[in-house]
């Protein structure tokens, strides 16, 4: 997922249900910063629970997908609350609304998630 122009995200998941199964390293995708023709609605915004200030966007590599959340994240004692939009791959659209809990004590609450195809570029943005 990138939300503003130099803040991207790549994450890699994997399942396994065998002992030890989780001990080795999940290798994490590579940013493509090729331009795909598609542009999503972007922020990011700290302590805050929406954004009020949405810029264009243009996707990259697999990014076909336009990606909004809001939520909080907890690590520790410290509470940061957000909103983001931006692109994202279809892997992205597997964010869901409630807890996720994740290493060393970070937990993420996301109290809205919304995901749909990204628009090919000046074709217009969808309004929020």
């Amino acid at each position: 997922m990138t939300f503003a122009p130099n803040f991207t995200v790549e994450v890699n998941f994997s399942c396994c249900a065998t002992d030890g199964c989780n001990a080795g390293t999940i290798p994490v995708p590579a940013v493509n910063l090729v331009p795909n023709g598609r542009q999503c609605p972007s922020c990011y915004a700290k302590g805050a629970d929406r954004c009020k200030d949405m810029k264009p966007l243009p996707c990259t590599g697999a990014e076909d997908h336009c990606v909004e959340i809001t939520g909080t994240l907890i690590m520790g004692d410290i509470v940061l609350t957000k909103a983001a939009a931006g692109c994202g791959s279809p892997g992205s659209c597997n964010l869901a609304v409630g807890v996720k809990k994740y290493v060393q004590g970070v937990v993420e609450t996301l109290s809205r998630a919304m995901c749909y195809p990204a628009p090919r570029a000046g074709g217009g943005l969808r309004e929020t």
